[in-house]
């Protein structure tokens, strides 16, 4: 859906309701990634992807499932989308009335891709924390030329430095994904306490 509104960008905004069957959720996700490659406005995905990222969004964890929650995390990162912060109950689906056969997990939730998320001032707000970012507004900051101006090149600078900063944050991550990966191999075929100390360390 293309979201349009007098006097601002548009931006785009897709309705999830995934699939239980994890082969189609895979088709589901290909046609995602290929809609990014050739529409690089603001994007914001947000609904039921029948997934959970991690072991803390569900009440109970087995092999398949957390493949599934593998795959799902690295086509979140593949895809470089940010998690939106939300409110509320930590599970948004559940199954079953009595405790051993309760299911729960937080299947809904929301991403988007830095371009939409630049818009957005609640999302500017991790800008604050980054160890760079008050050195680069005084380098940028010009005294001597008009306010207005000023501020647009700012603002100009900043929407560049922010792309170029949480790209190379999602590079380094699967950078340093791969090398634990490799650590984990390694390590079933026998016991390294350097390499052990070593992945601890990169985590």
């Amino acid at each position: 859906m293309n979201i349009t509104k007098a006097g601002s960008e548009p931006w785009y905004f897709t309705a999830v309701y995934a699939s239980p069957d994890p082969s189609r959720r895979r088709e589901l996700w290909k046609e995602l990634k290929d809609f990014a490659n050739t529409h690089k406005k603001p994007w914001l995905i947000a609904g039921d992807f029948n997934n959970t990222r991690f072991p803390s969004e569900r009440n109970t964890s087995c092999a398949e499932t957390s493949r599934h929650s593998a795959k799902f995390n690295n086509w979140v990162e593949d895809m470089e989308l940010l998690e939106i912060e939300f409110t509320g109950a930590s599970h948004t689906w559940a199954r079953g009335l009595n405790p051993e056969s309760r299911r729960s997990g937080r299947l809904d939730r929301a991403l988007c891709n830095t371009e939409w998320g630049l818009r957005f001032e609640r999302a500017k707000a991790v800008w604050l924390t980054h160890e760079n970012f008050q050195e680069f507004v005084r380098t940028k900051w010009k005294q001597s030329d008009p306010l207005v101006p000023t501020l647009k090149h700012l603002s100009e600078e900043l929407q560049i430095w922010s792309k170029e900063v949480y790209h190379n944050i999602f590079r380094r991550k699967r950078s340093l994904t791969a090398r634990i990966e490799g650590i984990q191999k390694t390590l079933t075929s026998g016991y390294h306490r350097g390499l052990i100390k070593l992945e601890l360390k990169l985590r």
